[in-house]
């Protein structure tokens, strides 16, 4: 069992703070992001931000996510691109490396960040703090799916949750998971290709279903949600039983039925860590994208993330990358950052 330790982490001085001037008066913008992440460069995460701004955050992403459909529709312009960023699992640095290497987000660099934000790593406080941040800073151009460790009781087992309470508190944790709830399943780029974290299990659903889906009251062990942030793709024709318990695993032939229902082309999942940080599979109409490089600093895995062209949408390009160097963690997370999911 995970234990609270509260002084395992400092909070910062109201003097350090006032000096960033990162706090309720300053709006969520551009400008405050440049700011935050070189926060978090500068500070190595020796001491946590502020508890105003953490709340502000929270809020504003929330009020943001209130209003966005279930099912994401974008379309992207011939002359900009969307990078779609898969997993990261509280591994900051490397979240950081990654804008530090396509760019800030911008009208043409546009960011899908296909889920599981938190859990395993030491920082998925501080990755969901510049997630949510740019998604208010940065509405029609980023934008954040909900993957299988966006949930409560995941959180309660894989770390989350107990980094939350030695960082902040039960209320801080409970917020969180309010805006987890609101967070839309799936998008669908130029009516051609359909991002979720996880896949589409029976794949026996169309995107209307996803369109009407209350995300906010509807269970994520069940149902179409239940496809979209749990299932897996696998060789053989069919389903099977999924290892993780939930949902299933699927077949070339689901894939191929399933695209030709909803007049698509190609699947863009996450979900599994992948050696060399992404592959394809099913005659090359669902692609699997990992972007935590040497996952848990264990895996020895590459990182990736998809870059996708609005003038040749169904052309996929990767960006690889390693891991970067970060402080230290604390071992609060030790003995659960192996287990499955």
């Amino acid at each position: 069992m995970l234990k609270h330790v509260p002084s395992l982490f400092q909070h910062l001085p109201a003097e350090k703070a006032a000096s960033l001037t990162l706090d309720t008066a300053e709006p969520v913008s551009r400008e405050f992001m440049v700011k935050l992440l070189q926060f978090y460069k500068t500070n190595q995460c020796k001491d946590l931000l502020p508890i105003k701004t953490v709340k502000k955050i929270i809020k504003d992403s929330e009020k943001l996510l209130h209003t966005m459909p279930a099912l994401l529709e974008i379309d992207i312009a011939d002359d900009e691109e969307i990078v779609i960023v898969g997993d990261i699992h509280g591994q900051l640095f490397d979240l950081m490396n990654i804008i530090d290497l396509i760019g800030e987000p911008a009208k043409r660099c546009k960011y899908i960040f296909n889920g599981d934000f938190v859990d395993r790593g030491a920082w998925g406080m501080e990755c969901l703090m510049i997630l949510l941040g740019y998604l208010v800073a940065y509405p029609g151009t980023v934008w954040l799916l909900r993957g299988n460790h966006e949930e409560e009781s995941v959180n309660a087992t894989y770390g989350f949750r107990t980094e939350v309470l030695n960082k902040y508190n039960e209320d801080t944790y409970q917020a969180i998971q309010g805006v987890f709830k609101w967070l839309p399943v799936a998008a669908v780029l130029n009516k051609s290709i359909a991002i979720m974290h996880g896949g589409i299990g029976t794949g026996d659903f169309r995107l209307e279903d996803i369109r009407d889906l209350e995300r906010h009251n509807a269970t994520a062990y069940d149902g179409v949600i239940s496809h979209l942030l749990w299932s897996d793709p696998q060789e053989e024709d069919g389903c099977t039983d999924n290892p993780r318990g939930i949902s299933v695993m699927w077949g070339p032939d689901v894939t191929k039925q399933f695209l030709k229902n909803n007049s698509l082309d190609l699947i863009i999942r996450s979900h599994e860590c992948i050696m060399e940080g992404y592959t394809d599979c099913h005659d090359h109409s669902v692609i699997t994208v990992f972007s935590a490089p040497n996952y848990c600093d264990v895996q020895m895995n590459l990182g990736a993330v998809v870059v996708l062209s609005g003038a040749d949408i169904l052309k996929p390009e990767y960006k690889l990358f390693k891991a970067v160097p970060h402080p230290e963690p604390d071992d609060f997370l030790i003995g659960q950052l192996l287990q499955p999911f």
